[in-house]
């Protein structure tokens, strides 16, 4: 009995060496993280297997936001949740060539993007800004041109946009208490980039299947001026007076580029009137981009990407 006792014990003791010396080989990937401008990426680890998960932070500077995310030429954007995801293996068909992940990435600067209203979700266009545009990013106007007064500061008014497939929604707020129906809230807009260094100074044009426009809208909403086109037939505008001075929203159609989609450039800018003295005279001129004779031509408005 105690031979074979011990015979077992040697056969099982060989066994548990020859295991421990044949280890399956475990391929390792170094990641590699290419650098860009407006943020950065943070991996956890140097290194990833099958066995090991890396995690990887998205740290955006001040103003800018994550665009695109490419690892191993693969966009991963859609994955960033509270700028971060766990990068696993699995995820990836790894070429036999490859010894490395590595990862790209861009960044936007808020004040060129312009992101999407989120899908199935609908915008009231009333003047009341509603939860829908809490976290929407203010463009704020404030290249002063006329102060008579000097009292224009940088918070007295901005603009909220989102898009959507089939058109443009605003949403501008002016801080005046001298509110009058000679004030004016100016939309210039394009539904498609042209760049003045390509095309020269083009103007706006008097045709709406072109889709550039160039609006103001009144306190009240009923008073809409033009340039070249009568927008009421295609705008839907509402104004709100407040104690503070007013808002207003809009939805603009599109009418020449057919459906939007991401990634797409579109132009724009905003200017606010003054008449806040009660007379037909303008008091003060501001705006938000300011490049130009943007109230003539397109092509001095700034360029937008839109975002999903």
């Amino acid at each position: 009995m105690k031979k074979i006792i011990i015979f077992l014990f040697v056969v099982l003791t060989g066994f548990s060496i020859f295991a421990c010396a044949n280890p399956i080989a475990e391929t390792k990937y170094e990641i590699t993280i290419v650098d860009s401008l407006g943020g950065k990426i943070i991996a956890s680890d140097s290194e990833i297997s099958s066995s090991k998960d890396v995690l990887i932070t998205v740290e955006p500077d001040t103003g800018y936001e994550l665009y695109s995310l490419m690892i191993n030429d693969v966009e991963k954007s859609h994955l960033v949740e509270a700028g971060k995801f766990t990068l696993k293996l699995s995820d990836f068909e790894i070429e036999s060539n490859e010894e490395k992940i590595t990862i790209k990435s861009v960044f936007l600067a808020q004040e060129e993007i312009i992101k999407k209203l989120k899908n199935g979700t609908t915008i009231e266009i009333d003047g009341v800004e509603d939860e829908i545009w809490a976290e929407v990013i203010k463009f704020h106007v404030s290249n002063v041109y006329d102060d008579e007064n000097g009292n224009f500061n940088e918070q007295n008014a901005w603009l909220k946009v989102l898009w959507t497939e089939n058109g443009m929604y605003f949403f501008g707020r002016v801080y005046d208490k001298s509110v009058n129906a000679y004030d004016r809230y100016n939309i210039w807009f394009s539904e498609k980039y042209i760049s003045a260094e390509i095309e020269g100074a083009t103007p706006y044009s008097n045709n709406s299947q072109d889709g550039n426009w160039a609006i103001c809208v009144n306190p009240n909403a009923q008073n809409l001026y033009y340039t070249g086109i009568d927008i009421t037939a295609y705008w839907t505008v509402a104004s709100k007076v407040l104690e503070d001075g007013y808002a207003v929203e809009i939805f603009m159609p599109l009418l020449s580029v057919g459906t939007l989609e991401a990634g797409m450039n579109v132009a724009l800018d905003i200017s606010v009137d003054y008449y806040s003295n009660g007379s037909t005279a303008r008091e003060t001129c501001v705006n938000w981009y300011g490049k130009g004779l943007y109230w003539e031509y397109i092509t001095a408005l700034k360029k937008m990407i839109l975002v999903g």
